[in-house]
């Protein structure tokens, strides 16, 4: 059958692609846990655990498809078919973690940068303040208090939240030429404080 035989193709094709890629990954997990630590690769390192769960499963299944023993069409089927998905889930969630250490890399790389951007959005967002201010007190003036609930305390949120980064973003400043991943997490937190204080504007 010519459709068991592309499965059969393509079930071989993508094992030694993805035998090669878990190996690549074990050498990819190694350099992240000495830049980023523990905490950082944990996923990494479980996500990797179970991908060679399933490329053991694979072989496995590879091995029956190429034994002596007879095998009846439907397992030739479902075999391929099961090496093929247990490949594409390995490969899947491998890119995934690939993509989250690039991001992280990208972070530490660009982190003066990173930095003073978060510096300039927390200065743009503490401009508003005293604008922002005013408005409520009208309409605090003009409207019933259950008429402004929802935003009565919203300037107080802000201020707390561009309070909490600036100094996140002044514990990171003498970091900058030491520890980058660190100094990636904490340039996160401050803009995350910034985007939340600019929505509570």
């Amino acid at each position: 059958d010519r459709a068991v035989g592309e499965l059969a193709k393509q079930a071989n094709i993508l094992l030694v692609r993805v035998d090669d890629a878990v190996k690549s990954s074990a050498d990819e997990l190694g350099f992240a846990l000495a830049q980023f630590g523990e905490d950082k690769t944990r996923e990494f390192q479980a996500v990797l655990t179970t991908a060679r769960a399933q490329l053991t499963e694979a072989f496995t299944l590879k091995q029956r498809l190429d034994d002596s023993a007879p095998d009846t069409a439907t397992q030739t089927h479902d075999w391929n078919a099961r090496i093929v998905h247990l490949c594409e889930s390995i490969q899947d969630s491998l890119q995934a973690q690939e993509k989250s250490f690039d991001s992280l890399r990208a972070l530490e790389k660009n982190a003066p940068a990173n930095l003073a951007a978060v510096r300039e959005a927390i200065a743009v967002a503490s401009a508003r303040l005293p604008a922002s201010t005013a408005t409520l007190d009208r309409l605090k003036k003009r409207y019933a208090a259950n008429a402004v609930a929802t935003v009565s305390d919203s300037i107080e949120q802000a201020t707390a939240q561009l309070a909490s980064a600036t100094t996140t973003a002044d514990a990171a400043e003498p970091r900058l030429s030491g520890d980058a991943g660190t100094v990636a997490d904490s340039i996160q937190s401050a803009q995350q404080d910034v985007t939340r204080a600019t929505q509570s504007l």
